[in-house]
């Protein structure tokens, strides 16, 4: 049996974070599960803390690098954290301050959090205003207009989850969060047929997911553009979230946007490795995010 799995939880947390750092991951001999291919990857999930779930993995062919999160959304203790909306007057409209993954993280209080929803322009400055790329709704109130070609993750009042279609928002009520994202990878366990360059384009990628109706989140980094982790496609994406044990997935943004920040210790940590503007390891600051905290003490 590899050593990992003989770990414990918590000795495999501390050797996964002791062997990082926050620009470069180098958990592999203790915190890579590993497979051929994307297809045999099993996930070894170990406890962050109550109601979240860790997971990483090394795919030899392609080369892939990866780390998801599973929440328990039916855990009353586990709250979904997303950038909270400015005053209506004090940005132009469908606009939001940058943050970095990290800096999210930190200032609402997450266990973890990761990149979300597409934007312009693109920078590695906090605080300088970014407009958004299709819906984002905070706390019940929208910043940001749905874009009919582009799908989203919802989050209802009662807790539960979705991946839909931003045309399918109209109409419906008690939506607490919508995140844009960009499209459906995973349908009812199923790939949809996007055409050949779903099967080509290789990218860092983020991706979210749902599973039992709405009761299960799921999250996924996926690292690219350096000699370990040469990105995925948009159907090895949808693979890796079925294997991740979801049901419905959709992509969220990538690229240099892509981004998975821990707390551990009282500190934050960025599991990933990033590459903005051609650096490895520098941090974009991106506009939206979502984040995952427990709320009891």
């Amino acid at each position: 049996m590899p050593a990992a799995r003989l770990l414990t939880g918590a000795v495999w947390l501390l050797l996964l974070f002791s062997s990082s750092c926050a620009s470069a991951p180098r958990g592999e001999t203790f915190g890579f599960s590993r497979a051929r291919l994307v297809d045999d990857f099993v996930p070894q999930w170990r406890e962050l803390k109550p109601g979240i779930d860790l997971t990483a993995g090394k795919i030899s062919r392609p080369r892939l690098e990866f780390w998801a999160l599973r929440v328990d959304l039916t855990d009353k203790n586990i709250e979904i954290a997303v950038n909270e909306a400015e005053p209506e007057d004090s940005l132009p409209a469908g606009t939001i301050p940058a943050l970095t993954v990290s800096g999210f993280a930190a200032r609402y209080g997450c266990a973890a959090a990761m990149n979300a929803g597409p934007f312009s322009p693109v920078s590695d400055k906090a605080d300088e205003p970014r407009l958004l790329t299709g819906i984002f709704v905070s706390n019940g109130r929208t910043v940001s207009p749905p874009l009919s070609r582009y799908d989203c993750l919802v989050f209802y009042d009662d807790g539960r989850a979705a991946v839909l279609s931003q045309t399918d928002l109209a109409g419906i009520g008690g939506i607490r969060h919508a995140l844009g994202g960009f499209f459906t990878v995973l349908v009812e366990g199923n790939l949809p047929e996007r055409g050949p360059q779903s099967r080509k384009i290789r990218h860092p990628r983020s991706a979210a997911a749902v599973s039992g109706g709405g009761a299960v989140l799921y999250l996924l980094v996926i690292d690219g553009r350096r000699p370990g982790s040469v990105g995925a496609t948009e159907v090895e994406t949808g693979l890796l979230l079925r294997v991740l044990g979801a049901e419905s997935g959709l992509i969220m943004d990538g690229g240099g946007s892509s981004a998975l920040a821990l707390e551990y210790g009282g500190k934050i940590i960025l599991v990933n490795k990033p590459v903005h503007g051609g650096i490895a390891g520098r941090e974009r600051a991106v506009a939206t995010c979502i984040g995952v905290r427990r709320t009891d003490p």
